[in-house]
């Protein structure tokens, strides 16, 4: 069961692979999908044994490898993601704000008289639950999902327009010559406290000669161990400088942004956005490139996940 479900990613289709060649189930029953589905969760199979809703290393030997068993669940949490994805057309969700009063777009739909469907996004205060209760008198109700989704697709053509976008590349030029001048000020600090660092291990050293090649009394050698103890903690110090440097030039690198790469993504969402056939894909591409888009009557505001500011569009529904 498990090996055919790794072939063919389908529990639907193992049930007929059974029962096409007669293997039934201990109750010999005919498979059904549900039980293959069941039976490829149960974490019983790889060796480990479930107690109260939590999950403990069991003592018995497991019958299928624990790599093929979460292979397989893989497999079923990527499948349920993609059925999630693919229920609705509201490309949107959990994406769209709305600008007037911060509550999330939700879609909704109803029907006309004629009983053609209408997909909208509502403003969650309009709803029951808790922008509701917090007495969210919103002004802004609803967008259709066709005319949001649109608007989106010509801010997007604006945004990468060579002439808009190039405020946009002088914004992350500037953005990285901050962040440029303050990994130089870190790689300066590093620097003196490596060179302070390599002055106190040689002090230290020498102390520490000393204290092998010449006799002293007792005070003396005291002071000396004093003094190397000091020159210990000052040592910790510019380690400790030294790796918070580290640790700080690492985060800003991060920050860095590539204007490139950016109006890259920027193309290819346009480009699966006009290709009808691939909406999955565009909506794969907009969770994956927009942290938020918040929405008014005459702007989107989109902050995108490359960069952290937010790009305002004023357009028209």
């Amino acid at each position: 069961i498990f090996s055919k479900f790794l072939e063919i990613h389908s529990a639907d289709a193992v049930a007929n692979f059974l029962n096409d060649r007669k293997i039934l189930t201990r109750d010999k029953k005919v498979w059904i999908g549900t039980q293959i589905t069941r039976m490829l969760k149960n974490p019983t199979y790889k060796g480990m044994t479930t107690w109260k809703d939590e999950v403990y290393q069991g003592l018995h030997i497991p019958i299928i490898a624990p790599s093929i068993w979460d292979t397989a669940n893989e497999i079923l949490e990527a499948k349920k993601s993609l059925k999630v994805l693919q229920k609705s057309d509201a490309l949107l969700q959990k994406i769209a704000v709305c600008g007037h009063c911060s509550s999330p777009l939700t879609p909704s739909f109803a029907y006309n008289r004629f009983k053609t469907k209408y997909c909208y996004y509502r403003c969650g205060s309009t709803k029951h639950g808790k922008h509701r209760r917090l007495g969210i008198n919103c002004q802004f109700k609803y967008v259709s999902f066709g005319v949001l989704h649109t608007a989106v697709q010509t801010a997007l053509t604006q945004i990468s327009h060579p002439a808009f976008f190039s405020t946009i590349k002088d914004k992350i030029k500037a953005h990285n010559d901050t962040v440029l001048d303050q990994i130089k000020g870190l790689t300066t600090q590093k620097q003196l406290a490596e060179e302070q660092l390599k002055q106190i291990k040689a002090k230290k050293n020498e102390y520490v000669d000393v204290l092998i090649t010449h006799a002293f009394s007792v005070q003396d050698k005291a002071r000396i161990h004093e003094r190397i103890n000091e020159l210990e903690k000052e040592e910790k110090q510019a380690k400790s400088i030294i790796t918070s440097c580290d640790l700080e030039t690492t985060q800003l690198d991060a920050k860095l942004l590539s204007a490139d790469t950016f109006k890259h993504q920027l193309l290819i969402l346009l480009e699966a956005g006009k290709a009808e056939e691939d909406l999955l894909i565009y909506k794969k591409q907009l969770r994956t490139l927009l942290e938020t888009l918040t929405v008014s009557q005459n702007r989107l505001v989109f902050l995108f996940k490359a960069i952290p500011w937010e790009i305002p569009i004023e357009i028209t529904f």
